[in-house]
């Protein structure tokens, strides 16, 4: 769902894709990417899914928003991973 990308030493294969072009409530996409720079690789997913619309207010005024969540694992830490 997306091409490589380059940050400083840092490069993600493929460049994750945390949101979509479309949202509807129900969606579900899974982000797979490989992070790689000088002396270290990792991998890890999400897996992606479009909870509520919801109200949000923040200074610049109210909105209408989306909100989405995400578990998943990083496979070469073994660690558990949480959006909300």
């Amino acid at each position: 769902m997306g091409n490589s990308i380059k940050r400083d030493d840092e490069s993600y294969e493929p460049h994750v894709q945390h949101i979509p072009a479309e949202l509807q409530i129900g969606r579900k996409w899974t982000a797979r990417y490989r992070t790689s720079k000088p002396g270290s690789q990792s991998e890890a997913y999400l897996n992606y899914r479009v909870v509520s619309r919801e109200r949000v207010r923040v200074p610049a005024g109210e909105f209408e928003a989306f909100r989405l969540e995400a578990e998943g694992w990083h496979m070469t830490t073994g660690t558990r991973l949480a959006v909300r």
